[in-house]
């Protein structure tokens, strides 16, 4: 019965796996084509709808291998923390954002945007 479900679970998994990995690819082409063509109101929802993404993405991956849906969410807090750590790193700021306090509402939209989606998944369980 435990490995009967077991390998049902897996294959349930192995799907989203995928449909999120063709929605990832498809977003990913929308993103550079928004980047290359729209104007920059448009990149803004863009970036906020690939962090939503991104973090169902993540939690998908992890909550299999999770006894509880919050460890799957605070396991994609902690990658969302490390991401944006990364990117104040790696990223001269003023130049990109204008200010620092610019930079600041961005990282915090964007740690939002990433834990929004997950959080609705495991409201909905």
């Amino acid at each position: 019965m435990i490995n009967y479900t077991l390998k049902t679970n897996l294959k349930t998994h192995d799907r989203q796996i995928w449909l999120l990995t063709a929605l990832t690819v498809l977003l990913f082409g929308s993103i550079i084509f928004f980047l290359n063509y729209a104007a920059f109101a448009h990149r803004y929802a863009i970036d906020k709808l690939f962090h939503v993404t991104a973090g169902i993405f993540v939690y998908a991956i992890f909550r299999p291998y999770t006894k509880n849906s919050l460890v799957a969410v605070l396991a994609v807090f902690i990658i969302v923390v490390l991401w944006e750590g990364v990117e104040y790193m790696t990223i001269d700021i003023i130049p990109a954002f204008g200010s620092f306090e610019r930079y600041l509402t961005d990282t915090v939209g964007d740690c939002i945007a990433d834990i929004l989606g997950p959080i609705l998944i495991f409201l909905k369980r």
